[in-house]
């Protein structure tokens, strides 16, 4: 159940996918492709559908000749937190925190 509802499993591994993407995202990633396109390499679009994910909202601008780029991104730890509930990982209390319950001997 997401929100008081229940959700068919289909779209809980999609959720399960897309935030695993978001928490497994790398900023290098993100630098480079700021990288190839500011020297007109590609553009926006070109950006990888995995790499999108983990953006918020990007603003370009051309200054003397230069292009710069406001990068904001997607909250990781967010997307953590989520994928920790829907994996059934975690457990939140009444006072907000969040226990994380793992195995590590596997």
């Amino acid at each position: 159940m997401i929100g008081g509802r229940r959700i068919d499993e289909r779209t809980v591994k999609k959720l399960k996918r897309i935030l695993l993407k978001i928490a497994s995202s790398n900023a290098n990633d993100l630098l480079e492709w700021c990288k190839s396109a500011s020297q007109g390499e590609q553009n926006a679009t070109a950006m990888s559908d995995e790499l999108a994910l983990s953006v918020s909202s990007i603003k370009m601008k051309s200054s003397n000749g230069n292009l710069e780029y406001e990068i904001k991104l997607v909250d990781k730890l967010k997307a953590i937190e989520l994928l920790s509930k829907l994996l059934g990982i975690s457990e939140e209390s009444e006072g907000g925190e969040l226990t994380i319950n793992y195995d590590y001997r596997e």
